[in-house]
């Protein structure tokens, strides 16, 4: 493309020079370059490693890991990662529903692909242009209308029926501080006698005990102290 000189009638002028840069701009694919092409497994698989190398919680590990492993793989296997679009993650969504998946899970492992989505559209690797799970209409999760808890004849009736064996008071004092005080199931195996406050009736939560490790609790809010009970009934 010459520009037209002052003397001849050859060439663009700069007006027509302009109107054809701005045809070719317009017509270019500006989709960034993408980087080493993986299918959806790969990646997922890549990510897992990434997250462990972050630290992330073991418990984590393991859900993220089940996740990609009983629903992602299968849907998406053999499938190009570069190749997914908001409409497959959409009709992965309806799979999930049609196997009976409660909303929250539907939306957790949406939440991980999405995560494995992100992990791989960042600058330094490339692998994917655009996040398909951006968008994506997901079933609503409904609100919780009633919350059901033990009353103290309840909690008497729980203890009383404690396996019997080497473990029963052990299960005993457990099921009457889960009842009273709430604390998840991981905290409550983490507990160590110098987590009980007596003076201040308190007890602090400080670890958590998930699938044969010690760990922090699942939060940071989650290390916290919570009142014990001012009076209860011996089992």
């Amino acid at each position: 493309m010459s520009k037209r000189g002052p003397t001849t009638r050859n060439g663009l002028t700069r007006t027509q020079a302009e109107a054809r840069l701005a045809e070719l701009i317009g017509s270019a694919d500006t989709a960034p370059a993408l980087g080493e092409r993986l299918t959806v497994e790969e990646a997922g698989r890549r990510y897992l490693l990434y997250a462990q190398r972050r630290g992330r919680k073991p418990s984590t590990i393991s859900n993220l890991e089940s996740e990609l492993r009983v629903h992602v793989r299968p849907f998406f296997a053999g499938k190009a990662l570069h190749t997914v679009a908001a409409h497959d993650v959409a009709e992965f969504v309806t799979v999930l529903e049609h196997q009976g998946l409660a909303p929250k899970s539907v939306r957790n492992v949406i939440a991980n692909l999405s995560a494995v989505c992100t992990f791989a559209r960042a600058p330094q690797r490339a692998w994917l242009a655009a996040n398909p799970c951006d968008g994506v209409e997901l079933p609503a999760v409904p609100d919780a209308t009633e919350i059901r808890f033990l009353t103290l004849d309840g909690i008497d009736l729980l203890v009383g029926h404690a396996r019997p064996g080497s473990f029963q008071a052990l299960d005993r004092a457990l099921y009457r501080t889960a009842a009273m005080t709430g604390l998840r199931r991981g905290e409550l195996l983490a507990l160590r006698w110098h987590d009980v406050d007596w003076l201040a009736q308190r007890i602090r939560v400080r670890q958590s005990f998930v699938r044969g490790q010690f760990g922090t609790p699942k939060s940071k809010r989650s290390t916290r102290s919570v009142p014990m009970a001012l009076e209860g009934r011996r089992a």
